[in-house]
């Protein structure tokens, strides 16, 4: 038996709505979902794009740089890490080991900011503009899930899924 699940997430202030990830803690590992499990973060017009990446724990990152000059990733964050310098065309990759939030910076370009979320299971649903999101073919059974976006606290309730939708909601703030 499979479900969805189903939601959608408010965040205050309200623009950081289409950049939320909602993932189960706990999700299950038997037919878990393959998707995504790397992820490129490009270093394009001064930009980390996409500005929100996610890839489950295992999974590898690809930084790759599409400027015409140097640039540099580096996290403070959880495993710190730093990439070094990534030249014109070229490319970096990094494997994430353990589940958390990284802030993704630039030490040659102190403007640039992204995030990148290694989740816990590979069970994930990213927001679109307006919030809503839907986690498909979900095995039946009682999880623990969470809603993220940048710069907000982390909620988690929980859900259990049997056939069909069930729905959930989060309202996310600083």
């Amino acid at each position: 038996m499979r479900g969805n699940i189903v939601g959608s997430l408010t965040t205050k202030p309200a623009g950081l709505t289409g950049q939320a990830v909602v993932y189960l803690e706990d999700g299950p590992l038997e037919d878990a979902p393959s998707h995504l499990q790397s992820v490129t973060i490009d270093n394009r017009q001064m930009n980390f794009i996409p500005f929100v990446s996610v890839v489950a724990v295992g999974g590898k990152a690809v930084f790759a740089n599409e400027d015409p000059f140097p640039h540099n990733v580096f996290s403070p964050d959880n495993e710190k890490f730093n990439m070094g310098n990534i030249p014109q065309n070229g490319a970096h990759v990094r494997v994430f080991k353990s589940p958390g939030v990284y802030s993704l910076l630039c030490n040659l370009h102190p403007g640039m900011l992204g995030y990148l979320l290694i989740t816990p299971s590979t069970w994930y649903a990213r927001t679109d503009a307006k919030g809503n999101f839907v986690m498909k073919h979900v095995p039946a059974g009682t999880y623990r899930v969470t809603a993220w976006a940048p710069r907000q606290v982390p909620i988690t309730q929980e859900a259990t899924v049997n056939d069909g939708d069930i729905s959930i909601h989060f309202d996310l703030h600083r």
